[in-house]
């Protein structure tokens, strides 16, 4: 046991598009529709279809698990919730990472960031070693993947944090 954490980018595809001249079936929809379980979809119903992709994943990366609680729960993350990431959260992350890779006095950079490790039973070690700076160099490449494939600018996709603890 111990901390997983996910960074999940999402889209909803529309059933249908809609126009001032009424709706029409969405192409998109119905090559993504087909499930490996048949009977599933309501056939006449309207919704669309919500896709979930593991856009990126930590293993006991205290540092950045304490900085996604302050930013996005208050200080206060539940385990295992669902937390809403603006995109404009995700660049300040990759700033506050890059900002400690490349300073000098990495420990105080990182407790001014908010990026020091923090404590607990399945959280790791608390040191800022290798693994620590893998993590947030993971970190700012997984942004730089995002934002070069456009999904930070698209407006249809949104992006969720969870712990799992």
């Amino acid at each position: 046991m111990g901390l997983d954490q996910y960074l999940e980018a999402r889209q909803y595809i529309s059933r249908r598009e809609w126009t001032d001249g009424g709706s029409t079936e969405n192409p998109d929809f119905h090559i993504i529709a087909p499930m490996t379980r048949g009977g599933v979809l309501d056939p006449d119903g309207f919704s669309g279809i919500s896709l979930t992709y593991n856009a990126a994943q930590w293993r006991k990366a205290n540092g950045i698990q304490r900085w996604m609680q302050d930013h996005l729960a208050d200080g206060d993350m539940q385990n295992c919730q669902d937390y809403y990431v603006s995109t404009d959260t995700l660049v300040e992350l990759r700033q506050s990472c890059e900002l400690v890779l490349g300073a000098k006095d990495k420990k105080a950079m990182a407790a001014s960031e908010g990026l020091s490790p923090m404590e607990g039973f399945f959280y790791g070690g608390q040191d800022l070693d290798e693994w620590y700076f893998r993590d947030l160099q993971y970190t700012v490449d997984s942004i730089n993947r995002l934002e070069k494939s456009g999904a930070l600018s698209d407006t249809e996709i949104s992006f969720y944090y969870r712990a799992w603890w």
